[in-house]
Parts: structure tokens; sequence; C-alpha cells
């Protein structure tokens, strides 16, 4: 069985256990800790990779780690983990759990680049906009290009929204050039 499909199981399992211990909103904060953590240190993940190391030596490290930052519920999570032998994929399972409930949340991560920064008042107004466009609640991540110029680009999902001056002055350059090539 595929990393993917070990991951999805592993992860659903505990949104549904959290879901009915009602914890799911704790959990979900421990493991975006989780996630930011092992993301973070490439030494922990070959670390909890290694199969050099025992699992006794590996319950250690993750106690060791995230003992005294997680809930209960998440720390028997990942020890239950290492006792499956699968925390060698314990980054997987952890972003698959987070993209799991962000789906049946119908929470989706927004990106946007504008030309200047935009002041909260604006990023509220987009955001709002942008919510009742996807019909998603979203997390926004804001950047700054001035190449853009003017306008915006938003990226949800595999969706591009690309209302920039850049890309109206583009569209329009190739729309008269089009008009000129006919006239001729």
């Amino acid at each position: 069985m595929g990393n993917l499909n070990v991951s999805n199981r592993y992860a659903a399992a505990l949104i549904n256990s959290a879901g009915e211990k009602n914890v799911l909103e704790e959990v979900s904060g421990d493991m975006l800790l989780v996630y930011n953590t092992l993301h973070g240190s490439k030494e922990l993940r070959n670390c909890l990779a290694s199969p050099i190391l025992k699992e006794a030596k590996k319950t250690e490290i993750v106690e060791a780690v995230f003992a005294d930052r997680v809930g209960s519920d998440s720390m028997n999570f990942l020890r239950f983990i290492v006792a499956k032998k699968r925390v060698d994929i314990l980054t997987d399972i952890v972003k698959r759990f987070n993209d799991i409930r962000d789906e049946e949340l119908g929470i989706a991560d927004a990106e946007v680049t504008t030309a200047f920064e935009a002041d909260e008042s604006q990023k509220d107004k987009l955001k709002t906009q942008l919510e009742e466009y996807t019909g998603s609640k979203l997390r926004m991540k804001f950047n700054i290009d001035s190449s853009i110029i003017g306008g915006f680009i938003v990226k949800i999902s595999d969706k591009v929204i690309d209302a920039s001056l850049n890309n109206q002055l583009k569209k329009l350059k190739k729309k008269l050039l089009d008009e000129s090539v006919f006239s001729n």
C-alpha cells in the first residue's frame, strides 16, 4: 500500500477520533504545531525516519519534543504512529490530516499578490468577496510584487484570478495587435 493511502487512513482515523471526542479544534492546532515542527527540522525528520533507532528511542524523542506542547489525544496518536512504525511518514500523515479537515470544514488557502501593501480594510473586503465567490472560508496570505503594476492576483487551489494591471495591459496589447493584423 502506498504512503498516500497509509497517510490517508491514519489521518482520517485521527479526524474521526477527535470528532467523536469533540476535540477536533484542539487536535487540529496540535497537528499544525507538529507539522510546522517537523517541516522546520530536517534533523528531526531524519532522526525519526532512521532505521537504526529503536522504537523506544523514537518514542522518547517524540515525547521530548511534543509532550508539553500538545494535548493528550494528540500525544497518544503520536505514540501510536511510532508503535506502528509509521513515524517515517508522520509529516505526510499530519499534512493529510490538515487537508482532510480543511475539506470537511470548507476551508481553503488563498495567496494574494498585490503591487503594494494593502491596508487591513482592503484585505478584509477582498477576503469577504473571495469567500462569497468561492463559497469557502479562506486563509489569506498576502505577497507584494511591484511588477504587476496594480490590481491583484489570487491563487486558490488550482484556480488563478489575475486582475493585475500588467495582465490587463498584455490583453490590450494582444487585442490591438490582432486587430491591426486583420485591418491591413
